[in-house]
């Protein structure tokens, strides 16, 4: 994974998919990188569930997704960063669905 704003920044994952369903499910382990970037002792798990919605934008009613995303378990050490990544994640969408809404 190569940082966005900084390419010199960089990680490799080590993820493994648990289960892939098109548009319903997607659910891996991943190994977090020790401070060497090797991997370490800590696995995580995600999952991400998409769910058909009805919505309601300033253009009417329409279809669209709910996305759920569920993290764990992570020791405690790493929530703050895994929080201040998610928080700059979903403000890059948000302003990615503001430029698109404009």
């Amino acid at each position: 994974m190569i940082n966005e704003l900084d390419a010199s920044v960089s990680c490799v994952l080590q993820s493994r998919f648990l289960a892939i369903e098109p548009l319903k499910e997607l659910e891996y382990a991943e190994q977090l990188p020790d401070h060497l970037g090797n991997p370490g002792g800590v696995v995580i798990y995600q999952r991400f569930r998409f769910f058909p919605e009805t919505v309601i934008t300033p253009e009417g009613v329409g279809e669209g997704t709910r996305i759920t995303v569920e993290i764990g378990p992570m020791p405690v050490s790493v929530h703050e960063e895994v929080r201040a990544s998610w928080r700059s994640t979903f403000a890059r969408l948000d302003a990615l669905l503001k430029e698109d809404a404009a």
